[in-house]
This record gives C-alpha cells, sequence and structure tokens, in this order.
C-alpha cells in the first residue's frame, strides 16, 4: 500500500468522523442522550484512527499488523484519543501548562 493511500484513507476517516459529529449535532434536543454519546464516540475513534493512518503516510510509523489491530481495537484507538486530547489540549488548559512551567 503506497504512502498516499494511508494519507488518503486519513482524510477518509477525518470526513466520517466530522459527519459522525455532525449526526451527533442533530440530536441536541433529544430526550435519549446515548445515540448522541455514541456516535461522538465512533466520532473521537475514527479521528484516533485517521491520525494512525497519517503518521504511516508520512513515515513516522510502520505499518505493522500491531498497527493494523490497533486501527481495529476500540481500546487502542480510545487511548490515541486520550493521548491525541493531552498533545493538543484546550485553550485554558494549555495556558495553565504554560504558566506551571
Amino acid at each position: 500500500m503506497s504512502k498516499v493511500n494511508f494519507l488518503d484513507s486519513a482524510k477518509h476517516c477525518c470526513e466520517n468522523s466530522r459527519r459522525l459529529l455532525d449526526s451527533a449535532e442533530l440530536l441536541e434536543f433529544e430526550k435519549v442522550l446515548a445515540t448522541r454519546y455514541y456516535l461522538s464516540m465512533i466520532a473521537q475513534e475514527e479521528t484516533a484512527k485517521a491520525f494512525l493512518l497519517y503518521l504511516v503516510g508520512v513515515n513516522a510509523l510502520p505499518w505493522t499488523p500491531f498497527l493494523l489491530r490497533a486501527t481495529r481495537d476500540h481500546r487502542c484507538k480510545q487511548l490515541v484519543g486520550i493521548i491525541l486530547d493531552y498533545i493538543s489540549p484546550d485553550t485554558d488548559e494549555f495556558i495553565r501548562r504554560l504558566e506551571a512551567w
């Protein structure tokens, strides 16, 4: 698989994530919040998968069977989501970290 294919796949994962988040926003005023929650979680997993595919596409990671498994495993994608949240915090959190440093 070429590096361009990995980057294209990452782009499609981001598009899927955006569509899922848009669907979740449409359910904002529904009484059952579980569907909105799960759509958001799936969107987060799609973003994590996009990040992993992007890293392969720019030669930061090799494509291995372990990485393939990570793109399919919910726990792995949730862990990547936590890492992404940590390295890209919201602005207030970022400022607090800078001030503490």
